[in-house]
């Protein structure tokens, strides 16, 4: 993980603005944790623990001319796909367009 922690103040307000170049999406990541359960003579047993990653988009590489994303969108996406980055204690990652699996619509 590429931390901005040994940046100065001023560093990190020059690059407050990421842009993602080429097919690169950046998400604000979020994670959400979610059990498989088992439901064994009426008593639900935990089976297994599956990881559901999502973000919500916050810049798109101007070179993505027809993509359908937006920022504020919220995309599910591959589990270790791209790159995370850590700034002010949220954590992003850079993504490629093409690890997208889904547009939540909530």
């Amino acid at each position: 993980m590429f931390s901005f922690a040994s940046f100065t103040k001023q560093q990190k307000e020059k690059m407050a603005k990421i842009l993602p170049l080429q097919d690169k999406v950046l998400l604000k990541k979020g994670e959400q944790k979610k059990s498989r359960e088992e439901i064994v003579g009426g008593i639900i047993l935990p089976t297994e623990e599956e990881k559901l990653e999502y973000g919500e988009v916050v810049a798109v590489s101007k070179e993505l001319k027809e993509c359908s994303l937006k920022i504020g969108d919220k995309v599910i996406y591959s589990e270790y796909s791209g790159r995370t980055l850590s700034l002010e204690g949220t954590e992003y990652n850079l993504i490629s367009y093409k690890d997208i699996s889904a547009v939540l619509e909530l």
